[in-house]
């Protein structure tokens, strides 16, 4: 057992959910139940369902008592508001704070609701927002000095860059690449703003290759368009020869066979520069065959 952690049942999370919540809830969340869960797959170490009046705590992804008491505060700030981490969740954390409740804003979940939230603390909230604005300085602190300017940290957050180009057919805009890819690192915060030097550093070199990915996922898209396109030019043109009573044959606009025989002609779309000219090229030749097959429709 590591050093200020205790054995927590079920029964000793509930006695202490009851207490808290008449000492700084005032016994309003006496319809909700507290219960002891594995929440690993949730990625979180408490978690709080309001619907259902449940409040979930994992106590062994905590390593010390006092964690526990603040993440169990935490989520009872949570059952006591409405919406998330906005005024009145923040209210309820600044009542906790004024009374000395034992919540810090550096717990493991205390820690991520400042690095996302530490400008969204209304002045109103001083006690909250101070505590998140020191808690997010300690943060980048620590980051600047395991990241420092210059450094390439590959062995801790692997290769970025990389996994910005891999990951960009996915991702269809760059704040949600900076958020999705680097933001588990605790590099940028939600809006995508850089959180160390080295990461504002990084930023040209990661918003190419976004771009490199991106130009070619786009191109992958396209170019799977485009065979698409030439498959339902053969079958328009087989329904069109069918039409006119023709096996193999049909009878088409010189300007319309001619681009008809060039699409055949060419597998890919060296002929027409770019993928993009390509597809709409075909999708143009579709709709004039079509308009000549609408012509033999009795």
């Amino acid at each position: 057992m590591q050093s200020g952690k205790t054995v927590w049942t079920q029964d000793r999370l509930e006695r202490l959910f009851h207490r808290y919540d008449r000492l700084y809830f005032g016994g309003r969340l006496s319809n909700f139940s507290v219960l002891i869960c594995d929440l690993r797959e949730k990625n979180a170490v408490g978690r709080c369902e309001r619907s259902k009046h449940k409040i979930y705590i994992d106590v062994d992804e905590h390593r010390k008592d006092r964690e526990i008491r603040s993440t169990l505060l935490h989520e009872m700030c949570h059952a006591a508001s409405t919406h998330g981490h906005g005024h009145e969740f923040f209210a309820q954390i600044e009542n906790l704070l004024s009374r000395k409740a034992p919540i810090t804003i550096s717990s493991p979940e205390a820690g991520a609701v400042a690095k996302v939230y530490e400008n969204i603390v209304p002045p109103r909230f001083p006690l909250a927002r101070r505590a998140m604005l020191k808690a997010e300085a300690k943060r980048i602190r620590e980051l600047n000095k395991k990241f420092p300017p210059g450094a390439v940290p590959i062995e801790d957050v692997g290769d970025l860059t990389r996994q910005f180009e891999e990951d960009a057919a996915e991702l269809e805009k760059w704040k949600y690449a900076l958020v999705g890819v680097a933001g588990p690192f605790g590099l940028v915060d939600d809006s995508g703003r850089p959180l160390t030097k080295w990461a504002k550093q990084m930023f040209p070199k990661w918003k190419r290759a976004y771009r490199r990915g991106r130009t070619r996922a786009l191109d992958a898209h396209k170019l799977a368009r485009l065979f698409d396109l030439k498959k339902e030019l053969r079958a328009v043109v087989e329904r069109l020869a069918k039409a006119q009573g023709r096996a193999g044959t049909v009878m088409l606009p010189p300007n319309v066979a001619d681009k008809v025989d060039q699409s055949s002609n060419e597998p890919g779309f060296e002929r027409w520069k770019t993928v993009s000219k390509a597809v709409k090229w075909h999708e143009r030749l579709i709709e004039q065959i079509k308009a000549c097959l609408r012509k033999e429709k009795p």
